[in-house]
């Protein structure tokens, strides 16, 4: 994924009540590896810094839910200013979950988009020249806006952060875009759930495996759930939404 540019989907965070069960659930389900960070204002806090098993760099992290940090999986989204751009996105009808904050060398802001999903904004300094990488299995390649009204998604997004859908041919009766922002390769999807009978608004992380259904079988063996059984797409792409263990959503896909 190309995390250089503001508005693209630069990383993803897990929130969890329990940081141990969290990593070995997906040790053991991924091989990623942790690192932990120290956090400059808070000695007895740390941030723990997620690779996926063969990538030159991280691509996410998990900290300790709370009170200011809400639990779930969240998307962050590059900003060039944290501060201005918050208040930007509640005038398009977000809401502050977590004020702009500095944090080491992150400055970020939590947010909750007009249908409920969370998602942060952030500026950081060491990330700003890292270069795309081939992705490696495990990791972060790609990101789904689940939606029950497509229109006003996109309109919210896209003046947001500049992002243009295309619909997508998947040879289901479900209608899919994809996602590019400022003109370039698509780095993430749109799923109308407009005619579900539940309610499916969610943004999250899909992470690239050998194998959906295996993963899918071994999310259950590790106390999580499978949301919906392994899809495919006529192009051959397989994919499925899952639960981890601590009840966070997320997706998995295999290439043709």
């Amino acid at each position: 994924m190309n995390t250089t540019m503001p508005g693209n989907v630069a990383w993803f965070e897990i929130n969890t009540q329990d940081v141990e069960s969290t990593k070995q659930f997906y040790s053991e389900l991924f091989g990623w590896t942790f690192a932990a960070v120290p956090i400059t204002s808070d000695p007895q806090q740390s941030y723990i810094m997620i690779t996926a098993q063969n990538a030159q760099q991280p691509m996410g992290g998990i900290q300790q839910a709370s009170s200011n940090i809400p639990k779930g999986t969240m998307l962050a989204i590059r900003s060039e200013d944290v501060q201005a751009d918050s208040k930007q996105l509640v005038l398009l009808g977000a809401k502050i979950i977590h004020k702009p904050t500095q944090v080491n060398d992150v400055t970020f802001a939590i947010m909750q988009d007009p249908f409920d999903n969370l998602f942060s904004i952030f500026k950081c300094n060491g990330l700003a020249n890292q270069a795309s990488t081939p992705p490696v299995l495990g990791s972060f390649t790609w990101f789904e806006v689940g939606t029950c009204d497509t229109h006003a998604t996109q309109e919210f997004y896209q003046a947001a952060f500049n992002w243009q859908f295309s619909q997508y041919e998947t040879g289901t009766d479900r209608p899919y875009f994809s996602i590019a922002v400022n003109n370039e390769d698509p780095t993430g999807g749109m799923a109308d759930h407009s005619l579900s009978t539940k309610n499916q608004n969610y943004l999250i992380p899909y992470f690239l495996v050998s194998d959906v259904s295996t993963i899918a079988c071994k999310t259950q063996k590790l106390g999580g759930q499978a949301i919906n059984a392994p899809t495919c797409t006529a192009s051959g792409l397989v994919h499925a939404c899952l639960l981890d263990n601590q009840g966070n959503l997320f997706g998995v896909f295999s290439q043709p």
